[in-house]
């Protein structure tokens, strides 16, 4: 059940990035490319698929979405400065008070935990399959 948890997850994350029109740039298209393989390998581990394929698919999207969390979170901390608001203040301010201004969406260029669901989705089937043997 697991599994199809991690493949609903998935689909989940395909919709919010169809919402955020997510597809400029090239790189963009990678965590579409991450979910899709995530969604199908979901399903085919609940069909009883191969554990070596979810393991690697779920490390996979982990590893996706922990690089786009810290991607979108430096793209945002560097935005703050280009905002008119914080034109003056932001490099004065305290790093933790500009992380919580960009972890809350006040600086919304990149919405920072978004990638979350990419790597909430490859933890989601990398333990779909830990029973296993």
């Amino acid at each position: 059940m697991l599994a199809l948890l991690a493949s609903a997850t998935a689909v989940g994350g395909l919709v919010e990035l169809a919402m955020l029109r997510h597809w400029d740039a090239p790189i963009q298209l990678l965590p579409w490319m991450v979910l899709v393989v995530v969604a199908v390998v979901g399903v085919l581990t609940a069909r009883g698929g191969s554990t070596r394929l979810a393991q690697a698919t779920g490390l996979a999207a982990l590893l996706t979405g922990g690089i786009g969390v810290l991607v979108h979170l430096l793209e945002n901390l560097d935005y703050g400065d280009d905002l008119a608001q914080y034109a003056q203040t932001w490099e004065a301010m305290p790093f933790l008070e500009r992380l919580w201004l960009v972890l809350n969406g006040t600086v919304t260029y990149a919405p920072t935990l978004a990638p979350g669901m990419v790597a909430l989705s490859g933890v989601i089937l990398f333990i779909s399959v830990l029973d296993r043997r």
